[in-house]
């Protein structure tokens, strides 16, 4: 009696080859990205000529109201963490200073003097 399906020496190839092969097909077209909509008007376009950008303004110049200037002034004052913080950073570039001095050139001398007397005239 004949068997009515292939051997599975033929098959397993055959499913091989063509699972690769439609694989390989598709259908979905090739992405382009579209060009950014800002063009010019980014940093160095015609809208950006001339103005400072505001990280270079100081505080006092970037607000207007005096009362806000006032405010913030005392803020600034009367800020002990804002303290606390500067005088961290203070000591951790004390420390930093300390151990980047190893790593200079040192200078080391010593020195002795001995002096021994004879017995003198005891010693014949």
């Amino acid at each position: 009696m004949m068997n009515a399906f292939p051997p599975m020496t033929r098959i397993v190839p055959l499913l091989l080859c063509l699972s690769l092969g439609l694989g390989g097909c598709t259908l979905i077209p090739h992405y382009e990205r579209p060009g950014a909509p800002i063009g010019a008007r980014y940093p160095g376009g015609s809208a950006a000529t001339g103005a400072k950008a505001s990280s270079e303004i100081a505080w006092r110049e970037f607000f207007a109201d005096a009362r806000l200037k006032k405010l913030i002034e005392l803020a600034l004052e009367d800020n002990r963490d804002l303290r606390v913080a500067m005088l961290n950073v203070e000591q951790s570039r004390a420390q930093y200073r300390i151990a980047r001095a190893g790593f200079f050139p040192t200078i080391q001398a010593a020195g002795s003097y001995i002096r021994q007397g004879g017995v003198g005239k005891a010693a014949r």
